[in-house]
């Protein structure tokens, strides 16, 4: 257990609203945007984005160029700014980040992303292995370039796509060549496709992810006692306890949460922490989301503003990229039996599996898109140890659950 005095070290105060699941709650966010247009006589603008919310603070400021040189198909920003987001229930994430992008717009259908940024990512309020909390609170300074690649053939638009596609490709790596003290790099794509039938106008709708992370260099957290390969009793912590990942907590691949894995909460798929059972994410990422759109039946009041939602959703995080695959047609969490034995100071558990969820949504019409409600059910949801927790219960079992709903605005896909 986690002593009052311990949690006010590890700056968890209070412990008791400590849970790796998270709670159901409201987080209410209110935005400022200013621009300053034809800056200097120019078609140049400056933007100050800025949001606040109970989960996120968001303060970035862009120097955008719509025309680079002259050039139709080329814009150019410079952009930096500060941002304190908590987004999954291990940690809050603060960045401070400057960045330098071209964008291309090439063809009427595919845009082009190349950009080159520095962030430095704190985290506060870790709920890893207590022998980790030192080294993972450590500021990261990550640099690097990136290039995205949009497809978008969607029709009539993004807010109501009935056919057509939409494909992105995300790479990065992050060097110590550039300055970064972490080396990595990662590529994580996306293709959504949309098909109506019928004279109802049905819609079926598919998005599937996949995400790889490769680490290079050496691995921070050899020889920390929360990933010691062998342990005393003989167990490979290294490869098995996904806290011990050389990639920083932050810049790690997650799932979960309504635009993702609904069978989740926000980011809660994959491995989790064998000591605090909380979810420190992975290296490899699938998630395939399938819907069922019906058209809208004509209602008292609402009219036929309404519309339902049948949705099946599948995949996880996997800590190692080599893990993935060979997981797609394993139903049941592996060997989960193991994750109950919390009679040692780390536990044993196999997140190796996909998961499944079913669910019913339902989207109400605005003028700035859908109002989305969700309810889904996990099918497997997975158990973990739990041996060290916040909340001052002894050492068990913990079990995600079963029901999941979502509040939202815009499709999922």
């Amino acid at each position: 257990m986690i002593s009052e005095a311990s949690c006010i070290q590890l700056h968890l105060n209070p412990c008791n609203q400590i849970s790796q699941q998270g709670k159901t709650g409201v987080s209410p966010r209110i935005s400022f945007d200013v621009s300053r247009i034809n800056l200097w006589g120019t078609q140049d603008s400056l933007t100050l984005h800025s949001s606040y919310g109970l989960l996120e603070q968001v303060a970035i400021l862009t120097l955008q160029n719509p025309h680079l040189y002259g050039a139709k198909n080329f814009s150019a920003a410079i952009s930096g700014g500060y941002s304190n987001i908590q987004d999954i229930t291990t940690f809050t994430a603060s960045t401070l980040q400057g960045d330098f992008r071209i964008t291309e717009k090439w063809r009427l259908r595919d845009t082009f992303i190349y950009d080159f940024l520095y962030r430095r990512v704190a985290v506060n309020n870790v709920q890893v292995s207590a022998d980790l909390i030192p080294l993972q609170s450590q500021p990261v300074r990550v640099g690097g370039p990136g290039v995205t690649w949009l497809h978008d053939t969607r029709s009539p638009g993004p807010l109501d796509a009935v056919k057509g596609q939409y494909s992105t490709v995300q790479g990065f790596l992050a060097s110590s060549k550039f300055g970064s003290q972490a080396d990595f790099w990662k590529i994580d794509g996306t293709n959504a496709t949309y098909y109506r039938f019928g004279k109802q106008k049905y819609v079926i709708a598919r998005s599937t992810r996949i995400g790889y992370e490769q680490s290079s260099g050496a691995n921070p957290n050899v020889g920390n006692a929360a990933c010691l390969n062998p342990d005393p009793q003989g167990n490979d912590l290294l490869n098995t306890n996904a806290s011990c990942i050389a990639v920083p907590l932050p810049e790690r691949l997650y799932a979960g949460g309504a635009n993702s894995l609904r069978g989740f909460s926000i980011n809660g798929a994959g491995p989790r922490d064998l000591q605090t059972g909380y979810p420190v994410g992975g290296t490899a990422a699938f998630v395939n989301t399938f819907e069922f759109r019906m058209p809208p039946p004509t209602l008292p009041v609402v009219g036929n503003s309404l519309n339902f939602v049948l949705f099946h959703d599948m995949g996880n995080v996997f800590q190692l990229a080599s893990q993935m695959f060979p997981s797609f047609l394993r139903f049941n969490q592996p060997n989960r039996a193991t994750c109950s034995n919390v009679s040692g100071s780390i536990g044993t558990c196999n997140f190796n599996y996909f998961s499944h969820d079913v669910g019913l949504g339902a989207r109400y019409k605005t003028p700035v898109g859908p109002i989305r409600l969700d309810f889904s059910y996990n099918l497997n949801p997975p158990v973990y140890p739990v041996i060290y927790d916040f909340n001052n219960n002894p050492p068990h079992e913990g079990h995600a659950g079963h029901f999941n709903f979502f509040f939202s605005i815009g499709e999922s896909f």
